[in-house]
């Protein structure tokens, strides 16, 4: 059995994988109020609702409580959300805890860690939660509520911090004392920032003391649904509007046709768009019915993605090879050069890391020297290194070459299908390849 990371301030409950499998151990403290969770009927209403991530119990005695939740092949975090994604996750929280409120419980932990995204919508997938609720004191989480949700939401609107950033520094939210001092003076003028923020003592008096009805805790969560239904930052970016302001409909309509054909040839359920920008690829996947993921690394481009897919995510290229984030199919429209003129990647990492991240297939754009993006950020230091050839050596150990599609909506493109091989060091340190992925 090997403990989970992240379930150490859990009093209640712990994560464990036991064969790869994870499971949740809920502790004796907490068996009364899941026994009322499950026999009250609020779990049936959040699983048909979509708003939980479903489990099995798997075995019961007097002290513990063993049960498996779905398993997921991937977890985002907030640390990978655009100011969209976050605001998703308020309004879902308010909507279980009003739901909660029904059936006398309550939601005792809001944190923004506890949701994950499925199938384009937010869900719980914190099973403990829940608390029994006598129908006459505040909400608890209330506080951590406003600290994980609004005050992010401000110091993204004021000073121009993504969410990735905020929540890499302040992973339990912003204390609302530390926001009051730091917010801008303007910030007085925003009734939401008045309220929740600048009258802190007022809100811990909340807490402390309780709202003193259902009715009364249910006006405030109404107050801060309409927070985070209307809270909007607009603001612009070069690669968020680079879709559509610099290519053609014919350009993007190739590429969805090319990429349609090889889904008839190659049987594939899962894949990742890397550079996802807007998300038109992920979208157009989902649509398939393959389950995709998008990265992207530009924030203002993942919160427009928000607008068609809620699959795109605030991940960079380096990141991505830290993350156990796999798929059947790698998708990798117009970024190689900017890997290579602008992050600085070698053709071999950038095949180094989408080798760790692809299990089947990879679908690459090249594009050569002579396209007017490419020339836009390329320098000759390294224009010279930069070849369809060099690109081919270096890919070669880490995956054989299927088809190839030079793009007749714009010359100076062509898109490669690859398959993964399997590699391993020869004795002198060089890579080699052993067999193909399919075949292993």
């Amino acid at each position: 059995m090997q403990r989970h990371t992240d379930s150490y301030s859990d009093f209640d409950a712990y994560l464990f994988y036991k064969k790869g499998v994870l499971y949740r151990f809920l502790k004796k403290s907490y068996l009364q109020h899941f026994k009322v969770f499950k026999a009250s009927g609020l779990y049936s209403s959040l699983i048909e609702q979509q708003l939980i991530l479903p489990f099995k119990q798997i075995k019961q005695s007097e002290d513990h409580i063993i049960i498996k939740p779905n398993q997921l092949d991937f977890v985002s975090q907030p640390t990978q959300w655009s100011l969209p994604h976050l605001m998703h996750v308020a309004h879902q929280t308010l909507k279980i805890q009003k739901l909660a409120l029904n059936y006398n419980m309550t939601l005792k932990d809001a944190a923004a860690h506890n949701f994950t995204f499925v199938d384009d919508q937010a869900i719980l997938i914190d099973t403990t939660s829940f608390e029994q609720h006598d129908g006459v004191g505040g909400w608890k989480a209330l506080k951590q509520f406003i600290e994980q949700f609004i005050v992010p939401a401000f110091y993204h609107k004021y000073f121009y911090r993504s969410i990735k950033s905020i929540f890499l520094e302040h992973r339990n939210g912003i204390d609302l004392a530390k926001a009051s001092a730091e917010l801008p003076l303007r910030s007085w003028l925003n009734i939401y920032c008045l309220l929740l923020i600048h009258l802190p003592n007022k809100i811990k008096h909340r807490k402390s003391s309780g709202i003193q009805s259902v009715k009364k805790q249910l006006k405030i969560i109404r107050f801060l649904e309409d927070f985070v239904t209307y809270f909007k930052v607009s603001r612009s970016s070069l690669w968020r509007e680079y879709t559509l302001d610099n290519h053609s409909d014919a350009y993007f309509d190739e590429r969805k046709a090319i990429l349609s054909s090889i889904l008839e040839k190659v049987e594939v359920k899962s894949a990742l768009d890397i550079g996802a920008n807007t998300g038109m690829y992920t979208s157009f996947l989902n649509q398939k019915t393959v389950r995709t993921i998008g990265v992207e690394q530009d924030a203002h481009a993942v919160s427009k993605a928000f607008q068609q897919t809620k699959s795109v995510y605030h991940i960079s290229f380096i990141e991505l090879s830290e993350l156990n984030v796999k798929a059947e199919l790698s998708i990798c429209f117009a970024v190689v050069h900017h890997l290579f003129f602008s992050a600085l990647c070698s053709f071999e990492k950038i095949a180094q890391v989408l080798h760790k991240s692809t299990e089947k297939y990879l679908l690459i754009e090249w594009i050569d020297l002579k396209d007017e993006m490419v020339q836009k950020i390329s320098f000759a230091e390294r224009a010279q290194h930069y070849s369809e050839q060099a690109f081919n050596d270096f890919f070669a150990p880490y995956f054989s070459l299927k088809e190839q599609h030079k793009l007749k909506s714009n010359v100076h493109r062509t898109l490669f299908l690859f398959e993964k091989v399997d590699i391993f060091a020869t004795p002198n340190g060089e890579v080699a390849q052993l067999v193909r992925a399919q075949d292993s």
